[in-house]
């Protein structure tokens, strides 16, 4: 019988859309085997281009029946689970096919999740043979008057969810009396559902690993994490885990931060300069940037796109330049229009090369094209779902979902690459 603890686990990871975060009501199954409500899918809809739908959390393009959201396929055993006790095998089986992680350790540590994998795989076939209606069943209890697929997938289901408690189970300690240790757990369902905590580095001061007024943040082509320490004039360095490496102090106050593939780091800031620095924190060169219309703004938000190019803004514009630092393009203009901007941005990019434009004074974000044309625009000043208060650093995934510090609602939201809100990653 799982824990109480394990039945919250499992009930927040696998029995709540991930659209309203609440229970589900009217669970429909899409061809890709996530489930969502059926009013939050016809919501969805009602945003789209009349006849297409896409999947929330993978995006992959769903084919509708004529009468829409309703003629999805109901996902029974979700709508089952959610009217009986919940017991060990009652998960939300749409969600065992998006993503099962295990750590490439694990199985230092005995019990090897093979079997919880192989049982997974089977489940996965099985599931796409459940919304296919592709599926027999030779041996069949005759006092069981359930249909023959739900008695198959709970079964494989039961294993599965066994499996998985036994490795989030700890280990007796070993013969040699070294204590005992916790084994990983394996991951289901989409990566933002499955987000850990690891470590928080938060202290106010100037000492190693204390900050004044940090401002942005980025990953070294090495993986160590980089803070721009402004209000202290240095960049920190950390590893993966957290732990502090080294400092590195400037002459000037950093705003924002990037990195070329070469391993160069990029620091703004300083006028209208970017500082470049090596990998050994020494500055190689330094980027001049003309033709800014604001002349008592620095460089502030800048980031490096697919072709190497560099976005930085200055005041309301937006500079696109070339690795070595000739201006490509400029555009934005001050306003509040599909091409105006206000002085308070922050820039990053998708893997289309499309540029994401996080904009302060306007409480927006903007998305342009990689030649500066405007795309679209998102977001809108509040505190309810989808709205903004201050957006300030952002950021997008391999998924071109934009990740973006909603700071005076103290949270960080997430949206999909169309600008529709997700869910909130983390609040205060």
């Amino acid at each position: 019988m799982a824990s109480t603890s394990s039945y919250t686990e499992i009930t927040e990871e696998f029995l709540v859309c991930r659209v309203c975060f609440g229970d589900f009501k009217q669970p429909k199954i899409l061809p890709c085997l996530h489930t969502f409500c059926q009013p939050c899918l016809e919501r969805l809809l009602a945003t789209e281009p009349v006849g297409k739908l896409s999947c929330p959390t993978c995006r992959q393009d769903v084919p509708l029946p004529k009468n829409g959201g309703q003629g999805l396929k109901s996902n029974f055993l979700v709508k089952k689970q959610l009217e009986a006790p919940m017991k060990a095998a009652e998960i939300d089986l749409a969600s065992a096919k998006s993503c099962i992680q295990v750590t490439d350790h694990m199985s230092e540590h005995g019990r090897s999740p093979t079997g919880v994998i192989s049982v997974a795989g089977e489940l996965t076939g099985h599931l796409e043979q459940v919304t296919s209606g592709n599926i027999t069943e030779n041996t069949v209890d005759s006092k069981d008057k359930r249909d023959p697929s739900e008695r198959r997938a709970q079964k494989d289901m039961s294993k599965l969810v066994v499996g998985i408690n036994q490795l989030r189970m700890p280990t007796t300690s070993s013969p040699e009396g070294k204590g005992t240790q916790t084994r990983p757990a394996v991951a289901i369902g989409d990566c933002f559902a499955t987000l850990k905590h690891i470590k928080t580095v938060r202290k106010y001061g100037t000492g190693d690993g204390e900050f004044e007024f940090p401002t942005s943040v980025a990953v070294t082509t090495e993986g160590d994490i980089v803070v721009a320490d402004r209000s202290n004039k240095r960049l920190q360095f950390f590893g993966k885990d957290g732990t502090f490496k080294r400092k590195l102090y400037l002459s000037f106050l950093p705003i924002g931060l990037a990195v070329l593939p070469s391993g160069e780091l990029l620091v703004t800031g300083d006028g209208h300069r970017i500082h470049v620095l090596d990998k050994q924190g020494r500055e190689s060169r330094v980027i001049h940037v003309t033709g800014a219309a604001v002349k008592g703004r620095a460089t502030e938000g800048i980031c490096v796109d697919g072709r190497e190019r560099i976005i930085v803004n200055i005041g309301y514009q937006v500079f696109v330049l070339s690795s070595n630092g000739d201006i490509v393009l400029t555009f934005g203009d001050k306003g509040q229009g599909h091409q105006q901007l206000s002085t308070y941005l922050r820039v990053t990019v998708n893997n289309s090369n499309q540029i994401v434009v996080s904009d302060s004074g306007n409480e927006n974000m903007k998305i342009f094209d990689p030649t500066g044309h405007h795309v679209l625009t998102f977001g809108s000043r509040g505190s309810g779902p989808g709205q903004l208060d201050s957006p300030n650093c952002v950021i997008t995934d391999i998924q071109d979902n934009i990740i973006v510090a909603n700071s005076n609602n103290h949270r960080i939201s997430l949206f999909s690459r169309d600008g529709t809100f997700i869910r909130h990653v983390l609040t205060r």
